[in-house]
């Protein structure tokens, strides 16, 4: 089954490939490269908060600039914009080079920008975290409160030279040709080590690298396709391609939050159930917290973990980045780890619940669905459709 999957090239040596859930130790792993970084160390992130699990970063951070380590932020407009002059000027005050992405103006004509969602740290040029886990309490969690539930990768090796010319490219607005001729070399590229590949996802810069990996893997399935959906809206394609799996026999598990934080979807996302459950495919509500994960694993071979979601949002207005890993021993432990959340911590979706529903219930998710699929063409219509973005 090894030789089914295969990337679009090979992928620079990765020494260490740890899939991380969010809670106290991934933010334990974060402090830790922040305290162990040496030289240069990027942070871009699309919510950091001003509460406790944000200040503890901030802390690191600043003791990380001032023992001589070149520190650069980029927080997104929108997900960090509320952050006060106060705590950002802690930063500043520490020599911490701080931006942000693509702020709202209130100008006429109104313009958003695209967003910068993805999450990522990188440290040295040789350690790095990359998900789809923000700075923010509520993904730590307490005593009290489990923390959301994401993932992300941590990685080692001559791949987190790619995430700091990726986070460089950010920065400084600048293209991979660019960052060349001012001596950012390319690592050079391997098949040794483990097999994880960074793909990006970013429309305007004409990069769907993490959407055409989903439908490639989907398309070579042969036993199992395992998805959690934070904010599942999925391409009319995407349903084709998942339905069509389960047509020949493919066993198709889709998790999705019971509780969620985004208005109107819960009632949205109801529309999609029937058809889904008409197909064959196993739908399950994540009902211990909210479930904020954006991953997906096939066959125990592949895996995909990161900031994409499956919506047009991502898909059209965001920049994302995912880790793909094809290697079996990592992916079928996380698979089964994805197993046995859905057996302990899910309710099933019984097709008996959705077959035989009053019009008016069906009318009000298909007048959810269809509303949130039209604001987000309007947030289309909205952006900038220039291949440039603002950094400020």
């Amino acid at each position: 089954m090894a030789a089914a999957f295969s990337t679009l090239g090979h992928s620079p040596i990765t020494t260490c490939c740890e899939i991380l859930a969010g809670g106290q130790h991934y933010f334990d792993r974060i402090l830790q490269v922040i305290d162990e970084s040496q030289e240069v160390l990027h942070l871009q992130v699309y919510i950091f908060n001003n509460d406790a699990t944000g200040l503890s970063v901030q802390e690191a951070l600043i003791r990380a600039s001032r023992r001589g380590v070149r520190v650069s932020l980029v927080f997104d407009g929108i997900g960090s914009g509320h952050l006060s002059k106060i705590f950002l000027n802690r930063f500043l005050e520490a020599g911490i080079e701080v931006r942000f992405f693509s702020k709202v103006h209130f100008r006429i004509p109104l313009r958003m920008g695209r967003r910068l969602h993805h999450k990522l740290v990188v440290a040295d040029q040789d350690k790095a975290l990359v998900g789809g886990i923000n700075i923010a309490d509520r993904y730590r969690g307490n005593e009290k409160e489990k923390p959301w539930l994401d993932y992300a990768v941590y990685l080692e090796g001559d791949i987190c030279i790619r995430l700091h010319q990726l986070a460089e490219r950010i920065l400084r607005k600048r293209d991979a040709k660019a960052l060349k001729q001012a001596g950012e070399s390319r690592p050079k590229q391997t098949i040794s080590g483990i097999n994880a590949r960074l793909l990006e996802n970013d429309f305007f810069g004409k990069k769907l690298q993490v959407r055409k990996s989903y439908y490639a893997a989907i398309l070579k399935a042969e036993n199992e396709i395992v998805v959690f959906a934070s904010y599942f809206l999925p391409s009319l394609k995407l349903m084709r391609l998942l339905e069509k799996a389960s047509a020949r026999g493919i066993a198709v598990s889709i998790v999705l939050p019971e509780k969620t934080d985004v208005l109107f979807y819960q009632t949205a996302v109801k529309y999609l159930y029937r058809r889904m459950l008409k197909k064959g495919i196993g739908i399950y509500e994540y009902t211990a917290t909210v479930l904020h994960a954006k991953v997906a694993v096939v066959d125990g071979e592949w895996a995909s973990i990161g900031s994409y979601n499956l919506n047009d949002l991502s898909d059209l207005l965001s920049i994302e980045l995912n880790v793909e890993i094809i290697d079996r021993s990592i992916v079928n432990t996380f698979q089964e780890q994805l197993k046995t959340i859905i057996q302990q911590d899910c309710s099933k979706i019984e097709g008996s619940a959705y077959t035989k529903v009053p019009l008016f219930q069906r009318l009000l998710w298909s007048t959810y669905y269809f509303g949130i699929l039209q604001a987000l063409k309007l947030l289309y219509w909205l952006t900038d459709k220039k291949k440039d973005y603002p950094i400020e």
